[in-house]
């Protein structure tokens, strides 16, 4: 008896060439979309990057003047980085007739402004800046008739070397309170009592009874 072979059964002929040129296809589309993703997020990171510089680390410079009359005393804070500069104006009549001026130089990054207020309560000038980092500071100036008493509070710097406080021309009483500043009076006849952490040069005739903190 005859016995008949069979052959196994095989596919269509080009299948198999089919299904890997597919896979092929797939892979090169996940490697495009790859790509695609990683250009991505490199540009979102490029983006955000310049971004945080411009409005957390690219500083600007304003500037303040401002002039009020009928002021009796001043009173001024400065929290943060920065100096503070009193002048005395020689007496021309009456000193209540005379002016004060305030000016304020201030650097800060966009979203870093100094805080700052200036407030009149009867007589009294109240002058309070604030400085929240490292990268804002404020440089404040006023001018007062000579005779003016002036408190002064200046405290936080992050910079000893920026943190000064200057008295120039000055006749009535000083009450200073500096942690830390370096204090300077000059052609002053004040006299000038407080707390300093840091150093103090005072000028004759100015007397300045000062306790320096170490």
């Amino acid at each position: 008896m005859a016995v008949e072979s069979e052959a196994p059964e095989t596919g269509a002929p080009g299948e198999a060439p089919d299904e890997a040129s597919g896979i092929r296809v797939w892979f090169r589309a996940l490697l495009r979309s790859l790509v695609a993703i990683l250009v991505t997020l490199a540009v979102l990171a490029a983006v955000g990057f310049t971004a945080d510089v411009i409005l957390h680390r690219v500083t600007h410079t304003s500037h303040t003047n401002e002039t009020y009359a009928g002021i009796s005393a001043v009173d001024i804070v400065l929290d943060g980085d920065g100096a503070v500069s009193v002048s005395g104006l020689p007496k021309i009549g009456s000193a209540s007739t005379q002016p004060v001026t305030f000016t304020e130089t201030d650097s800060s990054t966009m979203f870093d402004h100094p805080q700052r207020t200036v407030d009149r309560i009867g007589g009294t000038l109240y002058i309070a800046v604030h400085c929240s980092d490292s990268l804002c500071s404020a440089d404040l100036g006023v001018t007062v008739p000579a005779a003016t008493p002036v408190t002064l509070r200046v405290g936080n710097a992050l910079r000893l070397d920026r943190a000064t406080v200057t008295v120039d021309g000055m006749s009535g009483p000083i009450g200073l309170t500096a942690w830390p500043a370096k204090v300077s009076v000059s052609d002053s006849t004040s006299i000038v009592t407080g707390q300093v952490a840091g150093s103090v040069s005072c000028g004759a005739p100015a007397i300045c009874i000062v306790q320096l903190v170490g």
